[in-house]
């Protein structure tokens, strides 16, 4: 990633997830195990988990490749690195034997060369932030034995994820920030259109790419937690999140104006919206 990246995963933008894991691990949890589900990890298997964030995935994934099996979870987010080991070591204390298994580093994806050979790659939501996508995703392939499995998830357009449309222009209305970046650009919906998508694989190398469509719908939180949740829906976007850390007086109005966006989509005492999702598969080449 450009330093502009880096930075901004390992500052108030990657604080904020910290801050919020058990929120944002909830509310993505059925995004990331529909993407796990097909890459279907198995005992014996050694496993990357890219942009693994605060950790759960890798946990998760450690879980399922034992007996024998291991899994390394990166990111170039310290803070949430750092939070992931936390977690390790909480769960080692416990004695979880599941965590044995499992190792955290803080790695660009997109330049650093990456401790291969891995069975699969798997990334729940950590891969649309690269500024040269086929430069990460062609290290990631490197990695990967030959025939190695790629599943992640990603999101569809800004149309298609009211969950994250909703609440992000209501605070840019008060914000007055810049709209979302261009299609391709660093972002949550960089990856979105899927013949980009796809040719991005390929250039890097993999093969038999296969995209579907995954989970349609998220559960924010309760309405009881109404203020709580639209604050974490803002905090979860880079882009707001940089605005409210920028403008800190303007930080409740715009946090009161997602809150009333929200407010519209309540379902049996939940809020509920949308979500577009890409499931992509590949394999990387043979020998």
């Amino acid at each position: 990633m450009s330093a502009s990246q880096a930075d901004l995963w390992s500052g108030p933008v990657g604080d904020s997830w910290v801050r919020n894991a058990v929120a944002y691990d909830r509310i993505l949890e059925p995004l990331g195990r529909a993407a796990l589900d097909r890459l279907d990890p198995g005992p014996g298997e050694r496993v990357l988990d890219v942009g693994c964030g605060t950790g759960s995935t890798t946990l998760e994934i450690g879980r399922r490749v034992l007996p024998g099996g291991s899994v390394l979870g990166v990111d170039v987010s310290r803070p949430m690195i750092d939070f992931a080991r936390a977690r390790l070591t909480d769960a080692r204390e416990g004695q979880d034997s599941d965590a044995q298994n499992v190792e955290f580093a803080a790695l660009d994806v997109e330049n650093d060369e990456l401790p291969g050979p891995f069975d699969a790659a798997f990334s729940r939501l950590g891969v649309m932030f690269f500024d040269d996508p086929t430069a990460a995703f062609a290290n990631i392939a490197r990695s990967l034995r030959p025939h190695g499995r790629l599943a992640f998830v990603c999101f569809a357009s800004p149309l298609e994820n009211p969950f994250i449309a909703v609440p992000t222009f209501a605070a840019l209305a008060v914000l007055g920030g810049p709209p979302m970046p261009p299609p391709g650009a660093p972002g949550p919906f960089s990856l979105a259109d899927p013949d980009l998508l796809r040719g991005i694989l390929e250039s890097a190398g993999f093969e038999s790419v296969d995209l579907s469509r995954g989970p349609d719908e998220v559960t924010l939180g309760p309405v009881g937690a109404l203020d709580e949740v639209a604050r974490q829906a803002l905090e979860q976007n880079p882009a707001v999140m940089s605005l409210l850390d920028a403008d800190p007086d303007a930080r409740d109005a715009a946090v009161t104006a997602a809150a009333d966006a929200l407010s519209a989509h309540v379902v049996d005492g939940d809020i509920r919206l949308g979500a577009g999702t890409w499931i992509a598969e590949a394999r990387a080449p043979g020998a």
